[in-house]
């Protein structure tokens, strides 16, 4: 069972577990093994851009790819064709099934839903080419677009405002700031705000105790300093590996045009969709043991709220 559907079924797993409690008192769970792969794997893919929750992965699976790309056989250059053909296969069979689904999704966040109109025929000129129509030439620079103004609006609702501020010459500049923030950080651009928040934290896939288990680097490199990185016309970008939306948005960059920017956008809209600060946490693994039965953490919790012994129908508490 994948991640995904590990989380999506807890709640009718809890009669399942009920009745077969002798077998999950005898379940353990490789606790740092989980968490060491799943961020050993992000990793990887994040150093060519590529962003996954890795929902759809059963633990085996990781294990297996995680072999794979590391094969220390394998040169940069090949290492990177084999993790891109991996997701460019995954999401590009059966006409992009894969990708529609991600996008059918975003309809249920209000920031994505009045962007569906944009959205949708991105995927849909990927599905409905032509020999003589580079799609990438025409969702590349709107995907991007997309991206800038759905950070912004994802700050607005996180409490950001952009408001005049004067700096050291007396002159006021728009700044990106949030009043209830303590440390009442300033950026210019929404991306760099973005950047403070997610800085240094890692993504869990979920709050219940398994799925907390699952954690993903911080996306911070693909987007800070990958999409969104410094580029002043004529010069070399520092991070030539990731596209860059100021040489694209600017035209100075007319090569972007390939499936694999464009599935790598995708994807970044689709962490944004599911994007919230309650799932940031610190990259902290001190708690983590080599194996765990799952009555442990939940005998603890019972503790806590005063019930006595283990009861499988708590599988799904809030291990936070």
């Amino acid at each position: 069972m994948t991640f995904r559907e590990f989380e999506e079924q807890q709640s009718s797993w809890n009669l399942v577990i009920a009745r077969s409690y002798k077998e999950w008192e005898n379940l353990v769970i490789p606790e740092k093994h989980l968490r060491e792969t799943c961020l050993a794997i992000d990793k990887l893919a994040l150093q060519y851009g590529w962003i996954s929750d890795w929902g759809h992965f059963t633990p085996a699976e990781t294990d297996d790819l995680l072999k794979e790309w590391s094969d220390p056989k394998l040169s940069a250059k090949d290492q990177e064709q084999l993790i891109s053909k991996y997701f460019l296969d995954y999401y590009s069979e059966n006409n992009f099934c894969k990708l529609e689904e991600c996008i059918n999704n975003w309809i249920q966040n209000p920031i994505f839903c009045r962007r569906m109109n944009i959205l949708y025929p991105c995927l849909s000129i990927l599905q409905n080419s032509s020999q003589s129509i580079n799609p990438s030439n025409l969702a590349v620079p709107v995907l991007i677009s997309q991206i800038d103004g759905i950070i912004g609006e994802l700050l607005k609702r996180k409490g950001w405002v952009l408001t005049e501020i004067p700096n050291k010459k007396g002159k006021k500049e728009k700044r990106w700031c949030n009043p209830n923030e303590l440390t009442k950080t300033k950026e210019k651009t929404n991306d760099r705000c973005f950047g403070t928040i997610i800085k240094n934290k890692r993504n869990r896939f979920g709050s219940t105790y398994f799925c907390n288990l699952i954690q993903t680097n911080s996306r911070y490199e693909v987007l800070i300093e990958g999409l969104f990185q410094s580029a002043q016309p004529g010069t070399e970008l520092t991070k030539p590996s990731f596209l860059s939306r100021h040489k694209i948005l600017h035209g100075e960059n007319i090569e972007y045009g390939n499936l694999s920017n464009t599935v790598k956008l995708f994807l970044i809209l689709d962490y944004l969709s599911k994007f919230t600060t309650e799932k940031l946490t610190e990259p902290d693994d001190s708690t983590l043991v080599e194996c765990r039965k799952p009555s442990s953490p939940i005998n603890e919790k019972n503790k806590s709220l005063g019930i006595r012994g283990f009861s499988p129908l708590n599988w799904g508490f809030n291990g936070e």
